[in-house]
């Protein structure tokens, strides 16, 4: 029987183009690369019921890879190498860089992980040197909802570790922009900050809540505390 050579040529496009995706894996130079995926682009469309799962993974990847290997960045990969390092691993490195912008990016172009980028670079601005308010506001303007009580959680973490008293103002500063008072009870009262936990407490309108916070408050000899919030905020109760 005589073969199809119009199948045989296909046979053969399909290897060629197989080849060529799998020699794009391997070089950092972009050009070639770029070269390469135009001649798949191109012949692509003649084989029949071509899978281009394999080929749109590499252009995506390509993609990144491109803007990775540009200043300011400077950071040469392969394909390969970049699939062994993961695109968390990879903006996480951008991250601890400072780079959260092109991180961003990044993230935005592959519809996830603004979360890590986000929450990173909330906790760079709770680490820096800038005064409290200052830092409050940048991260009030960013365009995102964040945890209020997850940033006061690491800004005392910080300030118990460096006895930093600007980082304590600045996590009750941090704990003061979450809506949800009764979210931030159990946090005070592990820090110790009774009258801010009681204040917390009355004004989430929580009967309970407010008596349980005097009772720690007061199993914990902070007489004076309660006092000064429940004549502060007589009206409310």
């Amino acid at each position: 029987a005589i073969s199809d050579p119009l199948i045989e040529m296909q046979n053969d496009l399909q290897n060629a183009i197989d080849g060529c995706l799998e020699t794009c894996k391997f070089f950092r130079n972009q050009e070639f690369v770029k070269n390469l995926l135009l001649y798949i682009c191109k012949y692509k469309s003649r084989i029949k019921n071509y899978d281009t799962h394999e080929y749109s993974n590499l252009i995506t990847s390509t993609r990144i890879i491109f803007n990775m290997s540009k200043e300011p960045i400077n950071m040469s990969l392969t394909e390969k190498q970049l699939n062994h390092l993961g695109y968390y691993r990879l903006l996480l490195r951008l991250c601890n860089r400072f780079m959260h912008y092109v991180a961003y990016k990044i993230a935005d172009f592959l519809n996830d992980y603004d979360e890590l980028i986000y929450s990173h670079w909330a906790n760079c601005m709770i680490r820096s040197g800038a005064d409290p308010q200052t830092i409050i506001d940048r991260i009030k303007k960013n365009d995102h909802n964040f945890d209020f009580v997850e940033l006061a959680t690491y800004a005392f973490e910080i300030a118990d570790e460096t006895i930093d008293k600007q980082k304590e103002q600045l996590a009750l500063g941090l704990v003061n922009e979450n809506h949800i008072k009764s979210r931030s009870v159990p946090l005070l009262i592990r820090q110790g900050q009774y009258s801010a936990a009681i204040e917390a407490a009355i004004q989430s309108n929580n009967s309970q809540l407010i008596e349980y916070v005097i009772k720690v408050a007061t199993e914990s000899n902070q007489d004076d505390s309660i006092k000064d919030i429940i004549v502060q905020n007589k009206a409310a109760l």
